[in-house]
């Protein structure tokens, strides 16, 4: 997934872009220091063209990536919220069974879904600092 931008700053091997916000940007991971003013956004890239302030690049955004993130992010804890309400249901402790069924596969389900989302949550810190997940500035289009 390409992106357009005007770079805004330059420093060592990295750069802030201003890009147009689009839907994709509540999942970057650059997403808590967006600059929102006028519907623009401010990513960090890796500044692979050497791009200098002022210029209009193309920023890769690795969608493949973005797409394994979704489903990570997303897919894993519905899945989770899923099995844990199923095996809440066909629960057969002795000590349970003073406990509405459905009570108990809703708590069951939550449950494993709060766990799961905990586990996203740190898996996804440790995600986001690898440089496989960075944006990353590919071609400079025009001047500056």
């Amino acid at each position: 997934m390409e992106e357009i931008g005007i770079v805004k700053s330059v420093y060592d091997t990295l750069a802030t872009v201003a890009i147009e916000k689009t839907s994709v940007c509540s999942a970057c991971k650059s997403s808590d220091s967006c600059d929102l003013l006028d519907d623009k956004s401010t990513i960090e890239a890796v500044n692979a063209a050497r791009a200098t302030v002022g210029q209009l690049v193309v920023v890769d955004m690795k969608g493949f990536g973005y797409v394994k993130g979704t489903l990570f992010v997303y897919g894993l804890p519905a899945l989770a919220l899923l099995v844990g309400a199923i095996i809440g249901k066909h629960l057969n402790l002795p000590f349970l069974s003073g406990i509405n069924v459905e009570v108990l596969s809703a708590a069951t389900g939550f449950f494993f879904l709060l766990v799961t989302l905990v586990a996203v949550k740190l898996l996804t810190g440790r995600l986001d600092k690898k440089a496989e997940h960075t944006p990353i500035i590919i071609k400079i289009i025009e001047g500056g």
